[in-house]
C-alpha cells in the first residue's frame, strides 16, 4: 500500500509540473494576449510584474509575441510597457514578420518610433522578402517612410 501510494505521489507532482503557461490561461483578466488585444496598458503592467513573459508566442498558427499584438492593433502605450519589460524588438512571427512590420504596414508611427527606438532593426526581412519599409510603400504613408530611412531602412 505504501509503495502505490508513493507511485502515486510521485506521478501527481510530475503532472503537476505540466501546467500552462499563465500567459495562456483561459481567464481573460488573466490572460496577457486579450489584455494586449484590447490596449489594457495598466493590466499589462501588472501581468508583467507578476512574472508573465512578453515573449512568449502566442498559441496560434501565426505565433505572434505580445509585442506584435500591440504593434498590429497600434496599442503605443502597451507597446511602450513591453518595451520596457525588455520584449524583444525584433522577434518574428511564423511567417517572419516583426512587430515592426506590422506597426508600419498598419500605419501607426507613434509605434513605428516606440519599435526604432528601442532597436528594432528595420531591415529585417520577412519569409517573403518584405522589410518595413516595404511593407509602408505598399500603403504610401509618407511620416512612417521618413522615420524608417531616417534609422537607415533599405
Amino acid at each position: 500500500m505504501k509503495q502505490k501510494f508513493l507511485s502515486l505521489l510521485v506521478l501527481a507532482l510530475t503532472l503537476g509540473g505540466c501546467v500552462v503557461p499563465p500567459e495562456r490561461t483561459t481567464s481573460r483578466s488573466q490572460n496577457l494576449y486579450f489584455q494586449v488585444a484590447i490596449g489594457n496598458s495598466e493590466n499589462v503592467r501588472n501581468l508583467l510584474q507578476r512574472g508573465y513573459n512578453p515573449d512568449l508566442p502566442e498559441d496560434t498558427y501565426d505565433r505572434m509575441t505580445p509585442l506584435m499584438v500591440a504593434s498590429k492593433e497600434g496599442h503605443d502605450e502597451v507597446v511602450r510597457v513591453l518595451l520596457a519589460f525588455r520584449a524583444n524588438p525584433n522577434a518574428k512571427s511564423r511567417n517572419g514578420h516583426t512587430a515592426l512590420m506590422m506597426a508600419a504596414y498598419n500605419r501607426y508611427p507613434k509605434v513605428v518610433k516606440l519599435l526604432l527606438d528601442a532597436g528594432a532593426d528595420p531591415n529585417i526581412q520577412s519569409d517573403a522578402g518584405h522589410t518595413a519599409l516595404s511593407e509602408i510603400l505598399l500603403t504610401e504613408k509618407e511620416e512612417i517612410v521618413h522615420l524608417l530611412e531616417e534609422k537607415g531602412a533599405k
